[in-house]
């Protein structure tokens, strides 16, 4: 019996400062803390992710645009603004990211499209397909600690356009192939631009496992496209893995 009554004192005497430690770890919790206390299945990993995208934008204007019009040696050229309206687009891309805890993951990614838009330029109108470069620089906070969370983020980058109009003549140049004979090609410079841009979004994470996450949100971009800014609308969905 005495001793029965001595193991329970030593297992109380052990025990209550793990249970004492145990409430003040929860207590002091920090989330801004890279050593992430609780069961964390992504804080302290690398992630590699694949984007699929929902996009559609804001018509746009290129002010001042000059366009060489006609057929060589014939060209003439005309100044004017153009304006160009964009058809909504599913883009893809891949992105990396770092989770510093549960919390917090910075992250970067690249998406691509090739979306079709109509111009008017100086009473002529028209379609063609211009293609989109977008890179995005982001911080994400989620908001629980456990595999499901809800997340929003926000950050900064840059939107590449290429709107596919001429802007200035082709480049001939010719070479001798063994099997094809004499070949001649030519490339044609065109109008391309380049954006600041910032976005914010807000969606839910997944970690299914150790190795495997799901994503899905909606936010919007807003690009410094010369004198204004255009608003662009994004749904997107990511999976990915965790290294």
């Amino acid at each position: 019996m005495k001793r029965q009554c001595l193991r329970g004192v030593a297992a109380t005497v052990l025990v209550a400062p793990l249970l004492v430690f145990n409430t003040t770890a929860h207590a002091q919790y920090n989330p801004f803390r890279t050593d992430t206390y609780g069961d964390a299945t992504r804080a302290g990993k690398m992630e590699f992710y694949m984007i699929g995208q929902y996009w559609t934008a804001d018509d746009s204007t290129l002010e001042n645009v000059t366009l060489d019009l006609g057929i060589p040696p014939n060209q003439v050229t005309e100044t004017g603004d153009l304006i160009m309206s964009f058809d909504d687009e599913f883009m893809w891309g891949f992105g990396v990211g770092y989770n510093l805890n549960s919390h917090f993951t910075v992250r970067g990614e690249f998406t691509f499209g090739t979306p079709d838009y109509s111009i008017e330029f100086n009473a002529v109108s028209g379609r063609a397909e211009a293609f989109t470069h977008a890179g995005k620089f982001n911080l994400d906070y989620n908001i629980i600690r456990g595999p499901v969370t809800p997340f929003v983020s926000a950050g900064i980058g840059y939107f590449f356009i290429d709107s596919g109009i001429p802007s200035g003549p082709t480049d001939y140049w010719c070479w001798w192939d063994y099997w094809w004979g004499y070949v001649c090609a030519g490339d044609t410079p065109t109008h391309t631009s380049t954006w600041f841009s910032a976005n914010a979004a807000a969606g839910i994470r997944w970690d299914v496992n150790e190795s495997f996450f799901v994503k899905a949100s909606v936010g919007a971009s807003w690009l410094a496209a010369d004198a204004e800014w255009l608003q662009a609308i994004e749904g997107m969905f990511v999976f990915g893995w965790k290294m």
